[in-house]
C-alpha cells in the first residue's frame, strides 16, 4: 500500500491511500503513522472506492498519531466469495488539518503492520512500507476574516482569519456601545490560517450578558468586522 501525494483542500489536507495488490484479496488491513505534532487526523473517506461486497472499517481518528483502515469480505469462505482483483485501488482518502503554526514541509507518513489476505485462511506476510507525502501547505492568497462559528452561541465560538504574509494582528470584541470588551489578538504573526476561540469574557475574565457583539481584526494593510450574537 502506499500513500499518494496529499492535496490541498479548503483548509484540508487530503491524502488518497492505493492499494497495490499482485493477487485478488478478500481482505487487507493497515496502519498509518503521523506525527500528531504536525496534523490532525479528521476523517477517513472511501465513499465509492471499494469493491461492493466489502465492509470497511475505520479506526484511530480520535487517536492521536495513528489511523487504521480494514476491509473484508462480506461473503463466506467458497468459490463465491467476493475479492478485490489485483491492481491498484485506491481505497480511503485521509483528511488531515494543518496543526497552528504548520506550514510548507514535508510531512512523513509511515505505513506500518500491513496485512493483506489472499484468502479467508491465509495472509500474504506482514509488509512494512515507509513513504514520504508532499504535504506542503500552500498560503492563503489574501486577507480574510471568517464568520464565527456557531452563531448564535452561548459557550464558546470560533473566529478563523488569514494572513496571506507576516504580520502585526489585532482581533478585539466591542459591544453595540463601541466600548470594546477584550482583546483576543495582539501580536505578530506568520502568514497562514487561523483561529482563535472566544468564551464570552472579557479582558478580566468576567463573563458578559448576552447580546450582539462585534469582533474586529487589523492587520495594518487589512481591517474588517462581522457582528456575532451571544445567547446566555
Amino acid at each position: 500500500m502506499v500513500v499518494d501525494e496529499a492535496v490541498y483542500d479548503d483548509g484540508v489536507i487530503v491524502v488518497p491511500v492505493t492499494l497495490i495488490n499482485a493477487q485478488p484479496l478478500v481482505g487487507f488491513s493497515h496502519t498509518i503513522e503521523y506525527d500528531s505534532k504536525l496534523l490532525t487526523a479528521k476523517l477517513v473517506d472511501n465513499t465509492g472506492l471499494i469493491t461492493e461486497g466489502f465492509s470497511f472499517f475505520v479506526g484511530g481518528v480520535k487517536e492521536p498519531g495513528v489511523v487504521r483502515i480494514v476491509a473484508v469480505s462480506d461473503m463466506d469462505i467458497g468459490d463465491g466469495v467476493e475479492r478485490l482483483p489485483a491492481g491498484e485501488h485506491e481505497v480511503a482518502r485521509i483528511r488531515f488539518e494543518r496543526n497552528e503554526g504548520v506550514l510548507n514541509r514535508d510531512v512523513p507518513l509511515t505505513v506500518s503492520n500491513s496485512v493483506m489476505a489472499i484468502s479467508h485462511d491465509r495472509a500474504l506476510s506482514h509488509r512494512t512500507v515507509d513513504g514520504l507525502v508532499k504535504a506542503a501547505v500552500a498560503l492563503p492568497a489574501e486577507f480574510s476574516l471568517a464568520q464565527n462559528y456557531p452563531n448564535p452561541f452561548n459557550s464558546t465560538t470560533e473566529i478563523r482569519y488569514t494572513l496571506p504574509v507576516d504580520c502585526r494582528v489585532s482581533l478585539e470584541i466591542y459591544n453595540l456601545l463601541g466600548q470594546r470588551v477584550c482583546i483576543l489578538v495582539d501580536e505578530d504573526q506568520p502568514a497562514g490560517y487561523k483561529s482563535v476561540r472566544w468564551d464570552g469574557r472579557d479582558d478580566h475574565g468576567q463573563q458578559i450578558a448576552s447580546g450582539v457583539y462585534f469582533y474586529r481584526i487589523s492587520t495594518g494593510k487589512f481591517a474588517e468586522i462581522k457582528k456575532m450574537v451571544l445567547l446566555l
